[in-house]
């Protein structure tokens, strides 16, 4: 019985398994940012020997979208910077500023959260631009921006330190507003983004726990986090720095890892007791290698030590047994 047969049983059919198929292809195409989907596509090829062609077809078109992507945020950057020097050299944020974009055909890829933020003006500019360059290449076609979605390179100074991160165009307009304003209650803030109060709040925590940001009032008021004064729960030096580096990268690790359990659990309940080498080897084919191979920067990777810590951890939380080197879920399960 090969992987994928024990796969597809797993989930107890094609057309589960073949759904989520399409939600991780879904995860780790975004997650190209250079547009290389070569791995993919051979992936896909291989899926479509064993499932047909049609049965697949939604994930043809997704990758096909990213390929296309490409070709045609080439083509409007062109445009944009012939234009920018025909008009000359506007303000500094707006020579800052790059967009790069995925342009997906909607009806074919999962479902998306879809979180609407107001950004800043310099920004909305550069989309609206971005947009009109799209229409003008495509035929009044019209981009609807997934701002939870993207990714914002993003340097602050902080107590005299530059911090880098990588984070949601929604996180950054958050941080944003603190440039001219250091202090801001979770309701007005919302108010002047025109979200919600419990986004806005979600997105204020993640600073807060970045260093960046410090509570008042019992989480209602924010405001930018000064070094003097502060007491022992907050860290020194360069510390802030390097963990923001890292933020992005071990959030994602986690969500990596939540998604193993699920299989996990999946798979021990099909399955019965397994070795961890066993459940590794059935991991990496289907899931666990990036792009490229070998788990590369920014892919979705997990190495058998990782995933034997997260075993061992459900081990600790009575959600596994583990007697001889083999896993088996506990009975209250």
């Amino acid at each position: 019985m090969n992987s994928i047969h024990l796969l597809v049983h797993i989930y107890g059919g094609q057309d589960l398994f073949v759904n989520e198929y399409r939600t991780l292809l879904s995860d780790r195409l975004l997650l190209s940012l250079d547009y290389d989907v070569t791995r993919e596509l051979r992936n896909l090829e291989l899926l479509k020997l064993r499932f047909g062609e049609s049965n697949l077809h939604y994930c043809e078109v997704m990758i096909k979208d990213i390929t296309d992507s490409r070709r045609v945020n080439g083509l409007i950057n062109n445009k944009l910077s012939i234009k920018k020097q025909q008009q000359g050299d506007g303000d500094d944020h707006e020579n800052d500023v790059i967009i790069n974009s995925f342009i997906l055909s909607h009806i074919f890829w999962p479902s998306f959260r879809i979180e609407t933020m107001k950004l800043p003006a310099f920004i909305q500019k550069k989309l609206d631009d971005y947009n009109k360059s799209f229409q003008e290449i495509k035929g009044m076609r019209e981009l609807k921006w997934c701002h939870d979605l993207g990714q914002v390179q993003l340097e602050l100074e902080v107590n005299d330190q530059i911090l880098n991160f990588q984070v949601s165009p929604s996180r950054a307009s958050v941080i944003w507003q603190f440039q001219n304003k250091s202090v801001w209650s979770v309701e007005d803030l919302s108010t002047e983004l025109e979200s919600t109060p419990s986004v806005i709040r979600r997105h204020l925590l993640y600073w807060a726990g970045q260093g960046v940001l410090c509570e008042e009032k019992e989480g209602e008021v924010f405001k930018i986090f000064e070094k003097e004064g502060m007491d022992d729960t907050y860290h020194e030096g360069g510390v802030f720095e390097e963990e923001s580096a890292m933020s992005s990268m071990k959030s994602q690790k986690e969500n990596d890892l939540e998604v193993v359990w699920s299989y996990v659990t999946a798979m021990l309940t099909n399955l019965g007791p397994m070795s961890l080498d066993k459940i590794h080897n059935m991991l990496s084919m289907f899931m666990l290698s990036g792009p490229g191979g070998g788990g590369g920067a920014g892919q979705s990777s997990c190495t058998v030590a990782e995933l034997k810590a997260c075993l061992d951890k459900k081990v600790k939380g009575q959600e596994l047994m583990c007697t001889g080197g083999v896993y088996q879920l506990c009975k209250n399960n």
